[in-house]
């Protein structure tokens, strides 16, 4: 095959991507008025800041574990041994999950991604054992 361009090698950077991702985002002000005269600036506020608060945390983490962030999902964690001086370790990761899974037992969550996997969605195998 023949060697890439020059442009068209950045198009396959993460700077392309980025900045193919804030033009897709964008919006203009004629949009940014239409928004706020159907009060969705207030909506995405609102989502904003849950979308915020969800990720906080320890309950962020296990969040992440649960949706299959895998041991990046230790994000307290590993500032915890950062602060401490000490190199992070996840080789508990699967560990972890496992107990998140059976402290969840039949909460809310755990039914409505159980309901949903009985719809059909595959099923990680990490996830299978408990729900």
């Amino acid at each position: 095959p023949e060697p890439l361009t020059p442009e068209l090698l950045h198009e396959f950077t993460w700077e392309a991507a980025t900045e193919r991702f804030i033009n897709a985002a964008a919006i203009t002000n004629e949009e940014a008025k239409e928004r706020a005269r159907l009060g969705k600036t207030k909506l995405d506020e609102r989502i904003a800041w849950f979308h915020n608060e969800l990720g906080k945390g320890v309950k962020g983490d296990r969040l992440r574990k649960v949706l299959g962030g895998g041991p990046i999902s230790d994000q307290v964690k590993y500032v915890k041994s950062k602060i401490e001086g000490q190199e992070p370790g996840f080789d508990e990761c699967e560990d972890d999950i496992d107990n998140i899974f059976r402290n969840l037992g039949y909460s809310s969550i755990t039914q409505s991604i159980r309901s949903s996997f009985e719809k059909g969605i595959l099923l990680p195998n990490s996830l299978a054992a408990w729900i």
